[in-house]
């Protein structure tokens, strides 16, 4: 885990000991945006996203547990910022506030772009602001939940996805009201099958549950 904003802290021994093995850089306005560790990865791969300014945002992973990082760009040249790390087994997929971009970005694992150094290819793949794409929502609100991820956003929808190349709206505010702004803050989603989460109508908030899709392959 990541504590805001010095240190990420890892543990082999189900939290009875740990280790720092990654310490913030003395930047102004460095700090932490999310940690994740990667099953899906041999050896184990750790994740991190960093913020808050395009300066100082950047990606980075380990596969040795902090020996050495890597990062997905050089200094200062960051696409966008990533606020959330959600891990599935063929992508990996990371929510941004950007704003220039607010949705979700895609990596598909082990693919590069040579004609950028060999940068990561990074996709917008489900986009909140028509201007920039298409489609929907988040700002960067990613919850993940074994292998369900949903994404919430200020535009009022909930989407979902499995396997990070389908994503599928799950709710969507209906109201064309003048001055309705609605605004789907988290999710959580629960043991007995349902879904929670804070919504916000301009200044007032609200708890909302719903029951949680069921997920069924059709191919």
């Amino acid at each position: 885990y990541a504590t805001d904003p010095l240190h990420i802290y890892y543990s082999a021994d189900d939290g009875l000991t740990w280790s720092i093995i990654h310490t913030a850089p003395a930047t102004d306005k460095w700090h932490y945006h999310d940690v994740a560790l990667d099953p899906y990865s041999n050896p184990l791969r750790i994740w991190f996203c960093n913020g808050d300014a395009y300066s100082s945002a950047n990606i980075y992973y380990t596969d040795d547990l902090g020996v050495t990082w890597n990062k997905f760009w050089d200094d200062g040249k960051a696409k966008f910022q990533a606020t959330t790390i959600c891990i599935l087994p063929d992508v990996v997929l990371f929510g941004t506030d950007s704003a220039q971009f607010r949705g979700v970005m895609r990596y598909i694992r082990g693919l590069t772009q040579p004609e950028y150094d060999s940068y990561p290819v990074i996709d917008p793949i489900y986009k909140a602001n028509p201007y920039y794409g298409d489609l929907v929502v988040s700002t960067g609100r990613g919850m993940q939940f074994g292998n369900e991820v949903y994404f919430v956003g200020e535009n009022g929808k909930l989407v979902g996805t499995r396997d990070g190349i389908n994503f599928y709206t799950l709710w969507e505010e209906q109201s064309t009201l003048v001055g309705f702004e609605p605004w789907l803050h988290n999710v959580w989603r629960t043991d007995a099958g349902k879904l929670i989460g804070r919504y916000r109508n301009n200044n007032t908030e609200y708890y909302w549950e719903a029951d949680a899709p069921t997920w069924v392959k059709i191919l």
